[in-house]
């Protein structure tokens, strides 16, 4: 996706053949949030390394077990329980302890990395999924 100033520019620049250039352009590099199918196959037993950038970049480790249980360690720091599932709309929530539920989209990017997106808001990214609980 082209993000940024630069492609603002070159629609002033260019008018309307540089807006048709970015509407092209941009919706070549698009990426789409996964389906909740993908997002239950990408995650169900599987340990997810993660920044959540609410929160200064701070790394966690979150496992999300087969049976909806899921647990969540800081880098560092101590194990929260909670839980995760599928909903409606193709969202992926979790509730961690006695905070609320959220639910997410989940978009793949070019880098195979993941967003986790709130409400339009990138709450964390995933850097790397692995099979199994590794939280160590």
């Amino acid at each position: 996706m082209i993000r940024g100033r630069p492609a603002v520019r070159i629609a002033r620049t260019c008018g309307r053949a540089g807006v048709a250039f970015v509407m092209v352009a941009g919706s070549a590099f698009a990426q789409q949030a996964l389906s909740g199918d993908e997002i239950a196959r990408l995650v169900t037993g599987k340990t997810v390394e993660m920044t959540f950038h609410l929160q200064k970049d701070v790394r966690f480790r979150l496992y999300f077990a087969p049976d909806g249980s899921a647990v969540s360690r800081r880098v560092g720091g101590s194990d929260t329980e909670g839980k995760w599932r599928i909903a409606e709309g193709n969202l992926h929530c979790t509730q961690w302890g006695k905070r609320n539920e959220t639910c997410a989209q989940i978009v793949k990017d070019a880098d195979d990395t993941y967003r986790r997106i709130e409400a339009g808001t990138v709450r964390a990214t995933w850097h790397r999924i692995v099979d199994g609980k590794s939280l160590e």
